[in-house]
């Protein structure tokens, strides 16, 4: 089963119906969350990384999440959740196009390297321009 909604352009309006499908427990079963492109903002994100300290979803395995408007805070709040042993199943994350940068990039690294989540090995960072040569290599 999975949950796409790509293309709405409904904002963090979107984020805010997977935080109440996921609170409810629909997403429970889900193996795939596809929200690109809707202009979601690391505020909405947070509720969601916040979320998921309450109720897990472990089947996750793929989160399409591009073409959105994450930043560095957005995607420091997916790595934080990940780091506390959130998301546990996730095998693919795809965050291009999502304006992030050194500082986010770095941190998802740092805690990827941690090896708190071994299943996840893709993880689709392209299109996001600001990302600099240095923060590939670290």
């Amino acid at each position: 089963p999975g949950f796409r909604a790509s293309e709405a352009a409904l904002g963090d309006e979107m984020m805010s119906a997977v935080c109440i499908l996921h609170q409810l427990g629909y997403l429970d079963e889900t193996i795939e969350i596809d929200i690109t492109q809707n202009t979601i903002g690391p505020a909405s994100t947070k509720r969601w990384a916040e979320l998921l300290d309450v109720r897990d979803l472990p089947k996750l395995q793929i989160l399409g999440n591009w073409g959105n408007e994450l930043g560095d805070a957005g995607i420091i709040h997916i790595a934080d959740a990940i780091s506390r042993g959130r998301l546990g199943g996730l095998e693919q994350m795809r965050c291009g196009a999502n304006k992030i940068g050194e500082d986010g990039f770095t941190h998802l690294m740092e805690v990827l390297l941690t090896g708190v989540n071994p299943n996840l090995t893709v993880v689709g960072f392209y299109d996001n321009h600001t990302l600099g040569d240095q923060s590939v290599t670290t």
